[in-house]
């Protein structure tokens, strides 16, 4: 029982990790700069979050999952759900998107204090 209570309040405490905002910058795949504002909330665990693109476009994320420093979610888009994957260190966040058609680039998130 100590156990399974010092694993909840370990996923507790990593969800709130990363909850907050994050700027978002990555490349599109013909070259273009992409900029976002992330926005990640933890409501008792659970994870949720929504991208407000350049334009002020705010997207729902679906899928949002916390597997230590593992950071997975989905953004939905007409075309279909890109898939992002990332790693959180600190204040810091890297790894790719990959967009419906199956192509993928890198994508980098910053802690906006």
């Amino acid at each position: 029982m100590r156990v399974l209570i010092l694993l909840c309040a370990l996923f507790l405490w990593n969800a709130a990790g990363v909850a907050g905002k994050w700027k978002v910058a990555a490349k599109s795949q013909n070259g273009r700069d992409i900029a976002a504002t992330l926005i990640l909330k933890n409501a008792e665990g659970v994870l949720s979050g929504t991208l407000i693109t350049d334009q002020g476009d705010e997207v729902p994320l679906t899928d949002v999952k916390l597997n230590e420093k593992d950071l997975t979610f989905k953004v939905p888009t007409d075309e279909g759900a890109y898939v992002v994957a990332v790693t959180v260190e600190e204040d810091v966040m890297k790894g790719t998107y990959k967009s419906p058609a199956g192509a993928s680039n890198d994508v980098t998130a910053t802690r906006i204090k």
